[in-house]
């Protein structure tokens, strides 16, 4: 009998909402934060991506992000409870910001350590657009082992591949490191990324 130990818990849902006119309403807001970001860009970022957490990273302020604020909050509360965090906390996004991949560009693996949960929000997926990526907390220990590294199963050990479309919420531990698949479209990939923590 094979035991699965220690699995770590992903949510993934889907928006509802008219993603179509939000994005419409915001790409004028956010165009203008991707053009200060360029001096000030995340480390992590390569190619010709931008992240605009360490210029503007308050987007859970803006009127017009309210409804996602709300939609990632009433899923993060079912997450926790799926966590079994604690009861007499509530998590809600304390700040967020946003991510815009061009054609080739991608982030590397980092973690948001030590925020309870984090949420990517996907605006724009384009087909191609490259998939979020997590890494496996054990990697440190699991190379040393003899692995079969011709096996289909060898990447799999080290990295999981979460298939995402335009709409989908994320949500995953803030411990866990992740990376993004290159944008192998000429349509730009925009993520809304958000932190959360207890925020009472």
């Amino acid at each position: 009998m094979n035991l699965n130990l220690f699995p770590i818990k992903i949510f993934k849902v889907r928006y509802h909402g008219d993603i179509v006119s939000l994005k419409d309403l915001l790409l004028p807001r956010l165009n203008q934060c991707f053009d200060i970001t360029k001096d000030n860009n995340q480390g992590s970022m390569r190619g010709d991506g931008l992240c605009s957490y360490n210029t503007v990273k308050n987007l859970n302020c803006w009127e017009e992000l309210k409804p996602i604020v709300k939609f990632i909050n009433e899923q993060a509360e079912l997450y926790w409870k799926e966590l079994g965090y604690a009861e007499y906390m509530k998590p809600g996004v304390f700040e967020m910001w946003a991510n815009v991949y061009k054609k080739n560009s991608f982030i590397e693996f980092h973690n948001h350590s030590p925020i309870h949960m984090t949420a990517s929000f996907y605006l724009q997926q384009p087909s191609n657009g490259g998939n979020l990526i997590f890494e496996n907390p054990n990697i440190t220990l699991l190379k040393h082992q003899p692995y079969n590294i011709d096996s289909i199963r060898y990447k799999s050990i080290f990295e999981q591949e979460i298939e995402v479309t335009t709409g989908d919420l994320i949500i995953f531990p803030g411990w866990l490191t992740h990376r993004t698949q290159p944008n192998l479209s000429n349509e730009d990939r925009i993520i809304i990324g958000s932190n959360i923590c207890n925020v009472i």
